[in-house]
């Protein structure tokens, strides 16, 4: 077994550090439930999933001592490993949505944390330095699970090695705003109001995140100049105002209170860049 470090005097980090050592230990000395003699004499290792049934028998003084590992769940009838995801559908049923042991994750590590971003990637974090398909991810580090591989996702430089990253959450997103083709709905429509205004009109947004709107307003021949022109319209799908002089261009993005979402796509299917001063910061949500 690995001797755990001290890295530069930290306890905690020394603690984690030497459980997780121990919980490799366990899974290599002791893989499978039973009795696991070794190569110390009168040092034997039992490994229980479930209590056993009660027995009499007479031991020789010794030491004994127990090591805690972690639980399964029934739910429904069945067992969920400690890091599995599980589902729970409307009908009150409970379902496999992500196993852990299956995706490769090692038993000494425990799953803390687990979301999904706008794009739909499952986002994981661990209670202990864990190594995932050779490489090795710390508490604080969110990693990605994609086509049965994880990768880093996301990683602080300033976060205490120590400390654990549990129960996050990701902003929710926004969608897009129909644009005539892969969004479906009545595209951006312009046209003349009185007293020289003009009207903007446009469908719903797609996704559960686009309650709201901001309206960009760009000069013609130089594209992606869009600056806020209204950075909400109350929900409404459609405002009327004065433009400015000269030839303008005008961009519709769905919004929440927190996060705004597509600005539309160039040729090709590039995003359009959102504007250098943004009513809010993106998160764009897949349209479905």
């Amino acid at each position: 077994m690995a001797k755990p470090t001290r890295e530069h005097g930290n306890p905690k980090l020394a603690a984690i550090e030497m459980r997780a050592a121990l919980a490799r230990g366990i899974a290599t000395h002791a893989p499978s439930p039973g009795v696991h003699p070794t190569a110390i004499t009168g040092l034997d290792l039992f490994r229980r999933p479930a209590p056993s049934a009660c027995y009499l028998a007479s031991y020789e003084p010794s030491l004994t001592i127990f090591v805690q590992g972690r639980k399964l769940i029934n739910l429904g009838g069945t067992e969920y490993g400690r890091s599995d995801l599980v589902r729970l559908d409307a009908a009150g049923a409970f379902s496999l949505y992500w196993g852990a042991a299956a995706a490769g994750v090692p038993p000494y590590a425990n799953l803390v944390g687990a979301a999904i971003d706008g794009a739909g990637t499952l986002v994981l974090t661990f209670d202990v330095p864990t190594r995932l398909g050779g490489t090795e991810f710390l508490p604080g580090q969110l990693v990605r699970f994609t086509g049965g591989s994880f990768s880093s996702y996301f990683a602080d430089p300033a976060w205490p090695r120590s400390a654990q990253l549990r129960d996050f959450a990701f902003a929710p997103g926004a969608g897009a705003v129909p644009d005539g083709g892969a969004v479906a709905g009545e595209p951006l429509r312009v046209g003349h109001a009185a007293a020289g205004a003009i009207s903007l009109s446009w469908g719903a947004g797609c996704g559960t995140g686009s309650a709201d709107y901001a309206v960009y307003e760009g000069s013609l021949g130089s594209y992606y100049s869009h600056a806020p022109r209204l950075c909400t319209t109350g929900g409404a799908t459609s405002v009327t105002f004065v433009p400015p002089a000269g030839n303008t261009y005008y961009v519709v993005v769905p919004r929440n209170a927190l996060r705004e979402g597509s600005y539309g796509k160039r040729t090709g299917g590039a995003e359009v860049p959102p504007a250098p001063a943004a009513c809010l910061p993106q998160e764009i949500l897949a349209c479905p």
